[in-house]
């Protein structure tokens, strides 16, 4: 984290770079050019490959993207989704659920990811009627 915020000392930073004792993380915020960059660490164990942010998800459910003449891994979409129905943020699952309407996704990840976070039934529904 502290090479990260080093990297971005350039750039206003929004929250810095701190221990979230509440959810095991290490997290800090910038502003790079008008966009929220976010970084996060998580510390604590994980047996699912269907979460976003621990265990082997991260490492095996990802996407390559294109940044400048670079391949970045990106996390896949079904994972952020259910972190996001388990957060309760509309403002955030809202735009994904969109996305992966249009573009397609992964049902069986996303089921394995909303069962790893067990995410409630009414959000389950309002996963279903989108996609």
């Amino acid at each position: 984290m502290d090479t990260f915020a080093a990297a971005l000392s350039a750039f206003p930073c929004l929250y810095a770079a701190s221990w979230l004792p509440e959810t095991a993380q290490y997290f800090a915020r910038f502003d790079v050019n008008g966009v929220d960059l976010e970084f996060s660490t998580v510390e604590r164990p994980a047996d699912s490959d269907a979460l976003e942010c621990v265990g082997s998800g991260p490492w095996q459910h990802h996407v390559l993207i294109t940044c400048g003449s670079h391949q970045v891994p990106v996390v896949r979409l079904e994972l952020r989704l259910a972190t996001e129905l388990l957060r309760d943020r509309p403002d955030r699952y809202d735009p994904l659920l969109n996305h992966l309407n249009t573009h397609g996704f992964d049902a069986d990840l996303l089921e394995r990811a909303m069962d790893a976070h067990a995410i409630p039934a009414h959000l389950r529904r309002l996963v279903q009627a989108r996609l």
